[in-house]
């Protein structure tokens, strides 16, 4: 396979899903929607995939913003090496 373009032109056509990690002020019971896969989970703590979608994205953090009580949340995308191992 060959590409031509930028590693940001890549990462914009290809990224599918983003990564979210959620740190809870307390212990808490996450209930998922049925579009979020669980990676990890803990007491206070949550690993989540999600689709690359405005609307995943809307509806994810209106449900954290308005059931939990957050610490921190992070977002982050795939690594390049992820993304590549899609074409393979």
């Amino acid at each position: 396979m060959l590409y031509d373009g930028t590693l940001d032109k890549l990462k914009k056509a290809y990224i599918k899903k983003k990564i979210i990690k959620v740190q809870f002020e307390t212990n808490t019971f996450f209930k998922k929607k049925d579009y979020m896969t669980i990676i990890e989970s803990k007491e206070n703590f949550i690993k989540m995939e999600i689709p690359n979608s405005k609307e995943c994205l809307n509806e994810t953090f209106t449900l954290l913003n308005t059931e939990y009580k957050i610490e921190d949340i992070s977002i982050e995308n795939p690594t390049i090496e992820e993304i590549i191992k899609e074409f393979y």
